[in-house]
């Protein structure tokens, strides 16, 4: 593949703890601050509230698929020792595209969105 103007070479730098990003020449630098000691069991009411929303939808089988989901969800968010968040994930990953399309899954599409916020600094 043909490349048009000048090569262009980046350096990238990271520190540990607390995350620095810069990138040489540009003058900008990124810092990323990591949470720590938050836990997943805070998942655990927005999870009985989205296999609450998943309870009322009107077709049973999307209710059944969806709740299998929310199950592995809220059982592994509430998890003693230490929980996947990967599979966590990888549940609501199921749930959210499945809920986009059915009627009324307004709902549990945006419960998912929170739930996807409170994950975020564990993925």
């Amino acid at each position: 593949m043909p490349t048009h103007g000048q090569p262009m070479n980046i350096n990238v730098s990271v520190s540990s703890g607390d995350q620095s990003v810069a990138q040489s020449g540009t003058g900008q630098t990124a810092h990323i601050a990591r949470t720590q000691g938050v836990d997943l069991a805070v998942l655990g009411p927005l999870l009985r509230e989205l296999a609450g929303a998943i309870g009322e939808l009107s077709s049973p089988k999307a209710r059944d698929t969806l709740a299998a989901h929310a199950w592995v969800a809220e059982a592994e968010a509430g998890k003693k020792g230490k929980p996947d968040p990967g599979l966590i994930r990888r549940a609501i990953d199921a749930i959210k595209p499945a809920a986009e399309v059915l009627e009324g899954g307004e709902k549990i599409v945006g419960l998912c969105h929170k739930a996807y916020q409170i994950l975020g600094p564990f993925l």
